[in-house]
């Protein structure tokens, strides 16, 4: 039985005892369930509590934002959940528990102030990671940093 007392499988045991049940629905997701067992007179056994296997991942991380300043990352994932936060070139900026009301927040070191894209995932207590989430840092200075080629195929005229 489900948490809600629903009848979502049942089998006949071996005569050594052992069965196997296939649930319906599937219960992939940390789920409780009672084991009951029925002898041929129709008696039932207290029952047994199972906890069905975590295999689900958790959604992507959503709401990203990043400071204006570059220094902190804030946003939305499932509670009790750990957001890593990866630069472009892979390298870990940190990462963070994320709260019972499914917020998180996240202090970057360093600063990330040219632009840069962020990746966000957040792995669930059973090692269940969810796929990526970007975002695109601030560009404080606003501008091209890299400068120019120098000037090549130079003349000046006669007139000076």
């Amino acid at each position: 039985h489900d948490a809600n007392g629903t009848l979502i499988g049942s089998a006949i045991a071996n005569a050594d005892g052992s069965f196997s049940i296939e649930l319906n629905p599937a219960q992939a997701n940390g789920e409780l369930l009672d084991v009951v067992a029925i002898d041929d007179g129709g008696v039932s056994s207290l029952p047994a509590q199972i906890t069905a296997p975590d295999v689900t991942a958790p959604a992507a991380p959503t709401e990203l934002a990043v400071s204006a300043d570059g220094s902190v990352i804030t946003g939305r994932a499932e509670p009790g959940s750990t957001v890593r936060i990866v630069a472009a070139d892979g390298t870990e900026l940190g990462t963070a528990v994320v709260g019972p009301t499914g917020v998180f927040s996240l202090n970057l070191n360093p600063p990330q102030v040219d632009g840069e894209v962020l990746q966000a995932t957040a792995t669930d207590a059973a090692g269940n990671t969810s796929v990526a989430s970007s975002v695109t840092a601030p560009d404080i200075d606003g501008g091209d940093t890299t400068p120019p080629e120098a000037p090549t195929n130079l003349v000046i005229g006669l007139a000076g």
